[in-house]
């Protein structure tokens, strides 16, 4: 995820646009409306299943109390089943709530149960329940089965907690009593699962659903050995069964798997109980786990450290004595005097040095503290020298060092064992003046990525399956260990960024540093990148970051890499505490308020660009932090296949009507449509100062409205210009916004200001910080306005409206995904195909009577690579090898169809593309993605290669493969004709096995299934050469290459004539 406003799953697209084809129909004369069709939105109804994870024990007997077992044998609640009908997970199979009575393999039942008091199945008809001889409610009489009567599903907090209400009705209090045992349990785990009865599937069939069995059901039931550690169910594991059924059923179902928070009931007259069960997602654990856990060990847990804690209570007599007179020395140079110091030091908690004042008051704590005092493994630069003479007449070495973070055992939930690994340059440390602030130096600084690492192992806790549940999407990235084909390491790929600008620096170094760029066409003429270059040399960032799905990729900047200072994490845990004087470590300090914390202070930092979210993906049951500013905005390309009816990335829904596209009928599934506006004080502020010619005059904001009044001016009132403001050199216009912004940072003295922070190491947030916080946060909206105006960035605001769309059910979509309107009920100055709408807040309603969603959006602007600056690319060489001339630039244009397949891997992490690759032979290695640095690849490849890597996901878990060939640079400089070039070859390697190994086996057995499968499929039939036993031509080592295209070589035909002659091949195709 990581990003704000990625498009819809291709299968949502194309579900919507069957929906609205279908709903079209008959609008035309010539064009029939199908009833049948059209019985599938009128006549289906809603299915609803809730299953139960609870299996029944006999406990353990030396605990006091009667088991849950025993007080089923004891009141005869279950007479007429066997014990091995309802120990284990028996019970939870056979009493599984749904919206109509069936049978535990999910067939529908009906009848009596013709002998209920014998020994019968009370589960086997739809009557008879609670009629058991000695039961609770012997005498009662025959009653219908408990079942699911209505659902409510929704997304709160922006998407970081998920909960589901569920009302059952239950008619006796035998039932009753057993939906207690599975239901009602807060902590136990449910499955809850719902969708149409009967739909149209993107293939414009009508479906009948078969909700006996899913696969997340059945994984919910699967038997486990527990002694086979790879074979324990996951979290993770279950979201990617519940997304892939999703897909399965083109949207027409959803499932959430949550634990039981709460519940409430009461009993009727009728004898009847009405029963609330309220489901909250994984994200709810997450966001109540408590980041001060108690310090438990001597030494560090989650980096390579023996350090132990020593209590910092006394300077030494001695170097009190030199100090002191050292400070009677410098009072003589400098005029003033720097006070002398006690026997005992400083309260550090006074001075605001909490790394040192708490540093025993959690586990987080000490670990933080470990990193600052270990001298030995972490070393900073020599030792400033008070006596010296540089010292005395100001000029400050910062003694900077960096240090690679080894990180240990950092548990993954997607992997069995946890992970070890090393982050380049985590940590940098270096001196302030520290004889003004003697406690806290060297000045310590952590790579965010590396902090979140520190989390994920420190404030972890365990489903007591081995499955850790806190788990962060960018610790995932980071900690990929990838190698090129020599064993080299090679920077893991990182998807969470921040917005920025070129010129761009943190305001405030006692809270994060991030590596400085120079200001792009001479903004501003300043010298500051020279102030900055004594720490910003010390500071690194990873060069592998994706970004080629910007609309520009230089306003982005991971954020796995801004250095966060380490006493500015200590004091957000030192105030998350409370004011209150009683406070104490006891206090409860969760995750999310943390990370709030940390990122609302990087933002302030930085220029206030960012609108950090953090929230839980459902989908992958990892934390993911996204920044809503529109300079991270997602390019709008035209696909080169279009998803149906639409050629655009972007889905667009009709909201009501109907439409006629590209000769096609459209109608609507949205039954119902909220719109509604309101211009705040703020934006009309805005709005007035862009009208006119001048809008960068008095408010950078300003600038983006600057269109939305193209073509209109007021007669008397012409220009808005502060009377502040002076004229430029000529004297005679007002100061363009670039003269503007050069003025202020000359006049605000910013370049002053960043010498003393960044050369001399003033660190006091008194003096020369606030000053460069405040020119930061004042400066940074008018430059991105400036770089608007030269059409180089997005711009970042939008004029505010709400909306919201109520809709036949449809599942697959997500928090923060975009899609567009046909723009009816707006006012003319929203042009709907230049805006796209972002979903806010989800939910689901599911009755007997049909399933709805309802989305909330908020409006952002679409920008493509046309709406910038046209840069020349790269010519591209002649197709005829004979006369080629080598390709040295990486290819920098729109890649729809690798994107595509990126996005389907998105689930599979350890499927992964090679970063860098050889441009040709004899070359030096370039940066680049080894996929896509010749070109684009087909859209069949993308298919046909999606479906393959998914289908060896499915039957190796763990499989690791490196995708190592595509379009790339290297086969586009080959002399020889290779589908590569064409962007029809794929080569991969096996990274988890080796040649003959079981996995190795299993992908040869597929690729032979997708050779036969897809004889039929014309330019989207895979042909495949095993590399590892017969190289090709040219070879450079030991792969698999697939071809997607009609007509194979000698060597695929080959392998084509082998896979024919194996006996039960299973065979794959795709759609």
């Amino acid at each position: 995820m990581a990003l704000l406003g990625n498009p819809f799953s291709d299968y949502v697209s194309e579900q919507i646009v069957v929906r609205q084809q279908a709903l079209g129909q008959g609008y035309t004369s010539g064009d029939d409306r199908k009833i049948s069709t059209l019985n599938t939105f009128n006549s289906s109804t809603a299915w609803m299943r809730l299953a139960s994870a609870v299996k029944i024990t006999n406990g353990d007997s030396s605990l006091p109390g009667m088991s849950v077992a025993d007080q089923i044998r004891n009141t005869n609640l279950l007479d007429g089943l066997g014990q091995s009908d309802w120990l284990g997970q028996g019970l939870a199979k056979n009493l599984i709530l749904r919206g109509s009575p069936t049978d535990s393999n999910g067939t529908g039942v009906a009848g009596v149960n013709s002998n209920p008091i014998e020994g019968s199945n009370i589960f086997g008809k739809a009557y008879g329940w609670g009629y058991n001889a000695g039961g609770l409610n012997y005498g009662r009489g025959l009653v219908p089965p408990p079942g699911v009567t209505n659902v409510d599903f929704k997304y709160q907090n922006d998407g970081a907690l998920a909960k589901a209400t569920i009302t059952i009705k239950a008619f006796s209090a035998e039932q009753f009593a057993l939906i207690d045992i599975l239901y009602m349990r807060p902590g136990y785990t449910c499955l809850l699962e719902f969708g149409h009865s009967m739909y149209l599937s993107n293939k414009n069939k009508i479906v009948t659903s078969d909700t006996s069995q899913t696969a997340p059901l059945s994984y919910l039931f699967q038997e486990i050995d527990n002694s086979v550690k790879a074979e324990l169910p996951s979290y993770t594991k279950m979201a990617e069964k519940i997304s892939n059924e999703k897909a399965l059923h083109d949207g027409n179902y959803e499932g959430f798997f949550g634990k039981v928070a709460k519940w409430n009931w009461k009993f009727n007259a009728d004898g009847s109980y009405d029963i609330t069960v309220n489901l909250t997602g994984l994200g709810d654990i997450i966001s109540s786990l408590k980041v001060n856990v108690p310090k438990l060990t001597s030494t560090p847990t989650s980096f390579t450290s023996n350090f132990q804690f020593k209590k910092l209570n006394q300077k030494t007599e001695g170097f009190v004595k030199s100090y002191n007179e050292a400070s009677k020395a410098i009072e003589g140079k400098l005029g003033f005097g720097i006070g002398t110091l006690d026997t005992e030091t400083q309260d550090a908690a006074e001075e605001g040095s909490f790394i040192i004042s708490n540093a025993q008051s959690s586990q987080l704590n000490f670990e933080l503290y470990a990193l600052w005092a270990d001298k030995k493994n972490f070393p900073n630069g020599t030792t400033i020298n008070v006596f010296s003479e540089n010292f005395i007449s100001g000029v400050h070495n910062f003694n900077e060092k960096s240090h690679d973070l080894p990180f240990t055992n950092i548990p993954i939930s997607s992997e069995v064992d946890p992970r070890v690994f090393t982050m380049k340059e985590g940590l940098v440390k270096f001196d302030v003046r520290a004889v003004f602030d003697p406690m806290y130096s060297p000045t310590t600084l952590i790579k965010f990525g590396a902090f979140l690492t520190m989390l994920q192992k420190i404030c972890n806790i365990t489903d007591g399956k081995r499955n850790f549940l806190l788990q962060f999407e960018m610790v995932e990235h980071i900690s990929n260990k990838l190698t090129d084909d020599d064993g080299n390491s090679i920077p893991p790929t990182n998807n969470t960024l921040i917005a920025t600008y070129p010129g761009n620096f943190s305001s405030d170094p006692n809270v994060c540093l991030i590596k400085f760029n120079q200001f792009e066409y001479n903004l501003i003429s300043s010298q500051h990148e020279e102030l900055l270059s004594s720490i910003n040399k010390t500071l690194t960032k990873s060069p592998n970051y994706k970004t080629d799905h910007l609309v520009d990729p230089k306003f982005a900047y991971p954020l796995s890499e801004v250095y966060i200072n380490l006493n500015f994490i200590a004091t957000i845990l030192e105030n998350l505490k409370g004011s209150d004087e009683e406070a104490d470590n006891d206090t409860d300090i969760n995750v999310l308020d943390l990370l709030k914390g940390i990122l609302n202070g990087i933002n302030t930092s930085l220029g206030g660009l960012n609108d950090f979210r953090v929230i839980f993906n459902e989908n992958t049951s990892q934390i993911d932090i996204i920044s809503e500013s529109p300079l991270l905005s997602v390019k709008d390309t035209k696909s080169e296949k279009k998803v149906k009816n639409q050629s655009r990335n972007y889905t667009t829904i009709n909201t009501f009507g109907f439409e006629t596209i590209a000769k096609i009928n459209e109608g609507s599934f949205v039954t119902a449509f909220n719109l509604n506006s309101e211009l705040t004080n703020q934006y009309a502020t805005q709005i007035s100062i862009g009208a006119q010619n001048n809008a960068n005059t008095i408010n950078g904001s300003g600038t983006s409205f600057s269109t939305y009044n193209k073509g209109l001016e007021d007669n008397l009132f012409i220009e808005k210009i502060s009377t502040l403001e002076s004229t430029s050199t000529s004297g005679s216009q007002p100061l363009t916004g670039r003269e503007r912004i050069d003025k202020i940072w000359k006049e605000s003295e910013v370049d002053e200001a960043l010498k003393e922070v960044y050369d001399n190491g003033e660190f006091d947030e008194s003096n020369y910080i606030n000053t460069l916080k405040q020119i930061n946060n004042s400066l940074s909206p008018l430059i991105i306005g400036e770089y608007n105006n030269q059409s180089n960035c997005p711009s970042p605001t939008f004029l505010p409206f709400d909306m919201s769309l109520e809709m036949h059910g449809l599942g697959g979509l997500k928090i923060y995904e975009a899609f567009q309107i046909n723009g009816k009920g707006l006012p003319l100055s929203y042009n709907p195909k230049q805006m796209k709408l972002i979903i806010k807040s989800l939910s689901h309603s599911v009755s007997l009577e049909g399933w709805k969603t309802k989305i909330s959006t908020i409006p952002k602007p679409i920008f493509t690579q046309k709406d910038l600056k046209k840069i020349q690319q790269p010519k591209r060489n002649p197709n005829n090898y004979l006369t080629r001339v080598p390709i040295t630039e990486i290819f920098t244009g729109p890649t729809p169809n690798a994107d595509k397949l990126l996005l389907n891997l998105s689930p599979y992490p350890r499927i992964y593309v090679k970063p860098n690759g050889q441009i040709f032979s004899g070359s030096a290695v370039v940066d680049g993605p080894q996929l896509t640095n010749g070109g684009d690849i087909t859209p069949e490849a993308a298919d046909a290669m999606s479906a393959i890597f998914n289908t060896i996901a499915e039957k190796i878990p763990n499989v690791k493969i490196e995708i190592t060939a595509g379009n790339d640079l290297y086969h586009q400089n080959k002399k020889a004709p290779t589908s590569h070039r064409k962007g029809q070859g794929i080569d991969f390697v096996l990274k988890s096995g080796t040649q003959g190994s079981p996995q190795y086996n299993t992908i040869v057995s597929i690729l032979n299934g997708y050779t036969i499968g897809t004889e039929n499929k014309g330019n989207g039939r895979v042909w495949w050469i095993n590399e590892y036993n017969n190289k090709n031509t040219g070879s450079t080592g030991k792969h698999f290459h697939v071809m997607i295209r009609s007509r194979g070589d000698d060597y695929g035909k080959e392998q084509f004539k082998t896979a024919q002659g194996i006996k039960n091949l299973t065979t794959y195709s795709y759609s």
